[in-house]
């Protein structure tokens, strides 16, 4: 999980190993993983970090190996991240998303996102953030 994380992320934006061995551990969180068999071997090639929260689901981070990018893991990661939400009630899923990295606002909103408001320096200074949500009721 920490190669594609930094593959995925600015140094700065990237969770630490001990980040990820606590989101692993953790009763709160939840961890999705994708696997890709090559030579008998999985590897995971994509994850996806969860917070749920009384009535949403939070998606902390959604990262695919670049070399898998354009093999549908984002779509189905977001088919599971729905199908987790509405099994627990939520009425909505939200995340943050670079607001510069316009193909990726673009993907959220094809999945059904909108957007709410700009978060200002949300990842330091100068780096905005967009929050989104999809309603599910």
């Amino acid at each position: 999980m920490l190669q594609i994380e930094r593959a995925s992320f600015a140094p700065h934006r990237q969770s630490t190993a001990k980040s990820l061995r606590l989101s692993l551990a953790s009763s709160f969180q939840s961890v999705w993983v994708a696997e890709k068999n090559e030579g008998g071997t999985n590897r995971i090639v994509g994850a996806a970090v969860l917070y749920p929260h009384k009535n949403r689901l939070r998606i902390y981070s959604i990262a695919v190996d670049p070399a898998c990018r354009g093999e549908g893991l984002g779509n189905a990661f977001m088919s599971k991240i729905r199908e987790i939400a509405e099994n627990r009630g939520c009425r909505e899923i939200s995340l943050e998303a670079d607001a510069s990295d316009t193909r990726l606002v673009n993907w959220y909103t094809q999945q059904g996102f909108t957007f709410l408001k700009t978060l200002p320096d949300y990842y330091a200074p100068g780096e905005h953030a967009v929050r989104m949500t999809a309603r599910l009721v």
